[in-house]
């Protein structure tokens, strides 16, 4: 079990607040943040790695995306996508 840290993030990209989540593994720790509520985006780390960057509903607000989660794609796209949502990920 590793221990993940969560982020959340104010209207100026600085940390306001975190939770810490013990998980198994990545995919099972970007899950549970998911479901966490955030204004302005949040991001989940691993110690000194970022695992990946949640954009809050206000920036959702301002420009709709596609899900960036789909059980077949596998982590290097999500990682992707959550990234850089607007971008073409696998030659599409």
């Amino acid at each position: 079990m590793a221990s993940y840290r969560l982020f959340f993030l104010n209207d100026k990209g600085q940390v306001r607040d975190f939770r810490e989540i013990v998980c198994e593994d990545d995919h099972q720790a970007m899950l549970r943040a998911a479901s966490y509520p955030n204004e302005h985006g949040a991001e989940l780390w691993l110690q000194s790695r970022c695992v990946t960057v949640f954009r809050g509903r206000a920036a959702r607000a301002r420009r709709p995306v596609e899900p960036a989660y789909q059980p077949a794609t596998g982590h290097a796209k999500l990682h992707q996508l959550v990234r850089d949502p607007y971008s073409k990920v696998g030659g599409s």
